[in-house]
C-alpha cells in the first residue's frame, strides 16, 4: 500500500506517480486523496493503468477533478482498470455525470482474455 494523502502532487510531482504505476509490479493498493489532482492527473493515471495489472485499490477522492477526467480512459486500453476493486472518485463535486459516463463505458467496454466481451 502507499498512500500519499494529503500531499500536492500536481504538476511535476505527480509525474514520479505515473512511472512507479508503468514499472511497478507489487503495488495493490494506492491512495492519492486530497492531492490537489486535477484533469491530466487522472487521464496519467489511465496511462499508467494501461501497464499495471496488480492495482486493486485506488483513491483519488477529494481532488480537483472536473467534468470529462475520465475521457482518455474509455478511448486507451485501461486493461488496469479491470483489475481495481475498489475505485474511489467521491467528493470530487465538479467531476459531473460525463466522467462517470466515460468511467461506466470504458467498463463496459471490457475484453476478457479470449477476446470475448464480457
Amino acid at each position: 500500500m502507499l498512500n500519499l494523502s494529503e500531499n500536492n502532487l500536481s504538476g511535476k510531482n505527480f509525474e514520479r506517480i505515473i512511472l512507479m504505476l508503468w514499472n511497478n509490479s507489487k503495488l495493490k493498493k494506492l491512495i492519492l486523496s486530497k492531492c490537489n489532482l486535477g484533469n491530466s492527473a487522472i487521464e496519467n493515471i489511465g496511462e499508467g493503468l494501461m501497464k499495471n495489472l496488480t492495482l486493486h485499490t485506488l483513491d483519488v477522492s477529494s481532488n480537483m477533478l472536473e467534468a470529462n477526467c475520465t475521457e482518455s480512459w474509455n478511448n486507451t486500453q485501461c486493461q488496469g482498470l479491470f483489475s481495481l476493486k475498489v475505485l474511489d472518485f467521491s467528493d470530487n463535486q465538479s467531476m459531473g455525470d460525463v466522467s462517470v459516463y466515460h468511467l461506466l463505458s470504458a467498463l463496459k467496454n471490457r475484453v476478457d482474455a479470449d477476446g470475448g466481451v464480457i
